[in-house]
């Protein structure tokens, strides 16, 4: 990768809400951020500004693909053009028409204006200006033929018309994702920074990468997407990691779960026999009906106190008080919950 031209890195230490951005023939530019982009009325429509002079889009190629790029307010850059920095861009007049703005600055010094105008002219008197020795693309000047800068202008007129992009929204998605995870980098780069500030010396490893207090270098759109796709990848590996331990140590949790139960209820059982023999000779040495009956007792008495309840369905004999009358040959046994 070329370096970073001295400019970019004045402009961008100057205001955080800068992004360095490359075009396919590795020349910078940089977005401000900090302007809102605005959605006209003219932008519910597709109209190309290159066939009518009122339209709020480009009809142009991104990535070797024709797509309608909006033109919107509110967007501005900043970029080389000869020896000289210019500002370029996109306002609204009372009348609802499209602005293209332009400032020079000096090569040296970005206070100091040269010459500007703004006029609704796609910048016809920019080139007049500049004097170009050839023909020079307005939409490519702009940025408007790189993917993350398209995308930021689809997404905002999306918000407003969605029906105009209805392939973007798997994009739309991804970009909220975006923006939310720049977010969070940007935070962590902050209380870094912040540490950094606080730390003696100022210069100290994290992770095995050296943190220096030293003015900060930059990097363009692309290889900060390339390392933020990086730090996605390895962000879900861990939360697919988590959810697989979660998921083992519930299946965990449910087979000691099971196995308990299935202990305690071995155990009730034998509690449950040992009862019963024990309440059989009870009832028989307390009835005195060992001859009473022309089939075992035990086996007779057993087969009675183990009917289920007719109430909850259960047999729980120690939850029971059973009462046996006998005259002759008849043998009365009832069980009721205690």
């Amino acid at each position: 990768m070329p370096a970073i031209p001295q400019w970019t890195d004045t402009l961008l230490s100057s205001n955080t809400n800068y992004q360095l951005y490359s075009r396919a023939n590795r020349s910078c530019l940089i977005m401000d951020t900090t302007p809102a982009l605005q959605v006209l009325d003219k932008h519910s429509q597709f109209q190309d500004i290159q066939q009518d002079s009122k339209a709020g889009y480009y009809y142009i190629k991104v990535n070797k693909e024709k797509t309608w790029v909006p033109i919107l307010p509110g967007y501005t850059i900043f970029t080389k053009i000869k020896n000289s920095i210019f500002q370029l861009s996109i306002n609204v007049s009372d009348e609802q028409k499209i602005l293209f703005s332009w400032i020079e600055f000096d090569e040296n010094d970005t206070s100091k204006t040269i010459a500007f105008d703004s006029q609704s002219d796609r910048f016809k008197s920019l080139i007049t200006h500049i004097d170009p020795d050839g023909r020079i693309s307005i939409p490519h000047l702009l940025g408007f033929s790189i993917s993350g800068i398209m995308q930021v202008l689809i997404s905002t007129v999306y918000q407003k018309y969605p029906q105009l992009y209805p392939e973007f929204q798997p994009t739309f998605k991804a970009r909220q994702v975006t923006e939310k995870t720049i977010g969070v980098v940007q935070r962590k780069g902050k209380r870094l920074r912040r540490e950094i500030e606080n730390t003696l010396p100022e210069t100290f490893t994290r992770e095995g990468l050296v943190i220096t207090a030293e003015e900060p270098k930059y990097v363009n759109y692309d290889d900060f997407m390339a390392l933020l796709i990086e730090y996605k990848q390895i962000k879900q590996s861990l939360y697919n990691s988590n959810r697989q331990i979660k998921r083992l140590k519930q299946k965990i949790d449910a087979f000691k779960y099971e196995q308990d139960n299935i202990e305690n209820k071995d155990e009730e059982n034998e509690d449950q026999d040992e009862f019963l023999i024990t309440r059989v000779n009870k009832i028989i040495e307390e009835s005195k009906i060992g001859s009473t009956i022309l089939v075992s007792t035990k086996q007779f008495i057993s087969l009675v106190l183990q009917q289920s309840c007719s109430y909850c369905g259960e047999t729980r004999l120690i939850c029971e008080k059973t009462k046996v009358t006998t005259a002759g040959f008849s043998v009365k046994i009832l069980q009721r919950q205690d």
